[in-house]
């Protein structure tokens, strides 16, 4: 009931949950990355750097300029 509904579009930046395993200081997510596709499945795929991944829409975060 608390989880806010998104809507993610081809082209929108989110942020990625970082590993659990991180040094004491380290921000709490990665990014900004695009969208590339959007899933039916609850996945999303984005480009990081040089290469593509493929993300549970439950690991991102819409990424605004406050963040």
């Amino acid at each position: 009931a608390k989880r806010t509904k998104h809507t993610y579009h081809v082209g929108d930046k989110v942020m990625t949950k970082r590993a659990k395993i991180a040094k004491h200081g380290d921000p709490d997510h990665e990014g900004p990355y695009t969208i590339l596709q959007v899933f039916n499945n609850g996945t999303l795929q984005i480009q990081k750097r040089r290469y593509s991944d493929v993300v549970n829409i439950r690991q991102v975060i819409p990424y605004s300029a406050e963040n």
